[in-house]
């Protein structure tokens, strides 16, 4: 094992309102360990998680459909360890371990198309992070709430929104 409840951190460069700008990005991963030469990014969950709740159909998916924040979660990690650490993005495979579905053992990331893990993913996921990240620094793009209030339920930001 490499790594338990280890933060990674590293920075994205933006360019907002013609200002560079560099957003600090972290994460607590809650396992990295290697085997072989695969370097595996794991996340826990508490709850059931099968592999199609890993399934990615479409790129796009990562910005508007909140089912797919597990892989979102994924894809984030994977960004950060590469940008913070010296490896071959070939060599590393994000996945979930459900402790309620414990025998499919790690569930991994399914891309769209059946695309193999590569640096081409994570650069297409870095383009998603940017202009998610945009349109959250924009002041021009007006703050609002969750239509799905199930989404907040559980959220650490509820409070900040007024949401009940």
């Amino acid at each position: 094992m490499e790594d338990v409840e280890r933060k990674f951190v590293t920075n994205i460069r933006l360019n907002v309102r013609n200002q560079n700008c560099n957003v600090l990005l972290k994460g607590i991963f809650d396992r990295v360990d290697k085997i072989g030469n695969t370097i595996r990014i794991i996340d826990y969950k508490t709850g059931k998680v099968n592999q199609w709740d890993l399934n990615l159909r479409d790129w796009e998916n990562l910005i508007d459909d909140a089912k797919f924040d597990k892989c979102f979660q994924l894809l984030f990690y994977s960004y950060i360890y590469w940008k913070s650490n010296d490896t071959d993005i070939f060599n590393v495979t994000p996945g979930i371990i459900s402790f309620r579905n414990l025998k499919q053992g790690l569930l991994s990331i399914g891309l769209p198309k059946k695309e193999n893990f590569s640096q081409d993913t994570i650069l297409q996921f870095e383009n998603i992070l940017k202009a998610i990240l945009l349109d959250m620094l924009d002041a021009e793009v007006a703050y609002s709430q969750t239509s799905e209030e199930e989404n907040c339920k559980y959220c650490t930001f509820k409070s900040i929104c007024n949401r009940n």
